[in-house]
This record gives structure tokens, sequence and C-alpha cells, in this order.
């Protein structure tokens, strides 16, 4: 679906802004989500400031409930489902901020063919680099190409970029193994794909 390397297993308001984030301590610094709520509001509300953050090594990490990502609810069932993730600050050899984002993701969806629940478990990474004055998913010079670039902005909702990863990286339509479904393959048509499946290619 892109070109991201993927293993496949089975906005509220702005925040007020505190003095220095929980997750930007120091280098290295790890904060889980049910801590930083606890002890930053920024951070509570999962927003960073990714320029302090990358230049400082951050390190976020923690569980949302896939019910939490506004985006994903419209592709999963009512089942439980989990994004285990890591977020990862550092700079580039042009000493751009870049990120690294690695999911972990357990959700159920909907086969394309009988409509009832498909699990599905797989694991995604994402590489960001911030660059200022750049659209998102605009190249830069000598850029690798399974590195995204995106414009580099004061705040960043942590959540919103974890839910477009997952959904990005959702199978165009999914469907049971064959044996498995309870519609009769033969006499389907073919399945509709996933909304964001366009967008997904202009990140190729």
């Amino acid at each position: 679906m892109n070109s991201r390397k993927t293993t496949s297993l089975a906005a509220s308001e702005k925040p007020e802004r505190k003095s220095k984030p929980a997750a930007v301590r120091g280098a290295g610094t790890s904060v889980s989500a049910d801590e930083s709520e606890r002890g930053n509001p920024a951070i509570g509300a999962m927003t960073i400031e990714p320029a302090r953050f990358c230049k400082q090594q951050g390190r976020l990490s923690g569980t949302i409930p896939a019910t939490q990502l506004l985006r994903l609810t419209d592709f999963v069932t009512e089942q439980p489902g989990k994004v285990d993730y890591e977020l990862l600050g550092s700079t580039d050899e042009y000493d751009h901020p870049a990120l690294q984002l690695n999911l972990s993701v357990d959700v159920t969806v909907l086969c394309q063919r009988c409509l009832q629940g498909l699990h599905l478990e797989f694991e995604t990474s994402r590489q960001l680099v911030l660059v200022p004055g750049v659209r998102e998913f605009d190249s830069i010079e000598n850029e690798d190409q399974e590195i995204d670039t995106i414009p580099l902005s004061s705040t960043l909702d942590v959540r919103d970029l974890i839910d477009q990863e997952v959904v990005l990286s959702l199978p165009i339509a999914a469907y049971h193994p064959q044996g498995d479904c309870r519609a009769d393959v033969g006499d389907q048509g073919p399945a509709e794909a996933s909304p964001f499946a366009v967008l997904a290619q202009f990140r190729k």
C-alpha cells in the first residue's frame, strides 16, 4: 500500500503552553500515556513541541485504545482494539528535526466480503523529517525514499499523527483467508477500496 516498512502479524482545543514538557525533560526521556496525563496537561493531550523534542532526543511511548483514534473508528468494529506506540526524536545529517514513529496495531475491521469482524495485528514504522516551509510529503534534497517530509510547526498532535499512520497502513480491502469467510466468494463483486488508499499512494 505504501513504501514504508510494514511487517504483518495476524482535536481538541490547543492546550495552554506550560513550562518544559515532561516528554522533553532530557535526552531519551520516556513518558507513558497514563503518566503524562497525570503530570502535564500539554503532554496529556499528546501535544509536543517537535523542534525541542527532537533536539533533546525525546521519547514518548504508551498505548491508545482504538476508540480514541477518530479516523480509525470509521474502520474498526466495536471489538476492543489498541495501538502501542513509540515516538523517538533526533536530528538528521542536515540538523533537521526527525521523528521515528513505531506502532504495533491490534484491531478488528470488517471483512469486505462477509461484513463480519476480521482481526488484524501488524507493526509499522514511519520516519519523518520536519522542515520549515515545505508542504507535507514534499521531497527534500538527497532525501531517502523511505523518509517522509512534513512541515515543521510549533506544536504537533501525536495522537493525530498516530491516527493517520494507522489508517494509512490498513489493507486497501480486508478479507478473511480463503475458506474462513462466511460469504460465497464467487458471488461477490469487487470490494470497495479504503477512502485513504489514494492518499497513501502519494506517500510512495
